[in-house]
């Protein structure tokens, strides 16, 4: 036997096999990722407010504005005959009986 050289092969099947594994992981792993971050940024910061005061996100229906108060003639002719007593007794000065007249009356 002149050259007996024995030719060494390094076996890299198991390194194929995991790289090959990790690579499958990663595949599923991502597309999940991207499909999933905008709903957890949705469920994270539904409640934050902005710079309005206003939340971002609501699922609470949005209250109706305030209407005005409406007054009635009777309702200010009881007021002022209230006010009228106040200031007979002496409860209210002249100025005090005014102002709160004026307001009645421009109400």
């Amino acid at each position: 036997m002149e050259n007996d050289q024995v030719e060494i092969i390094e076996d890299n099947s198991e390194t194929v096999k995991l790289l090959t594994f990790g690579y499958f992981i990663l595949g599923l792993i991502i597309p999940f990722w991207i499909i999933t971050l905008p709903l957890f940024w949705f469920l994270a910061y539904r409640d934050y407010k902005s710079p309005n005061g206003k939340p971002l996100f609501s699922n609470q229906p949005t209250a109706p504005a305030q209407t005005a108060k409406v007054v009635t003639p009777t309702q200010n002719f009881e007021a002022l005959e209230k006010l009228n007593e106040l200031k007979e007794k002496g409860i209210l000065t002249e100025d005090e009986y005014n102002r709160e007249k004026s307001k009645i009356l421009n109400s």
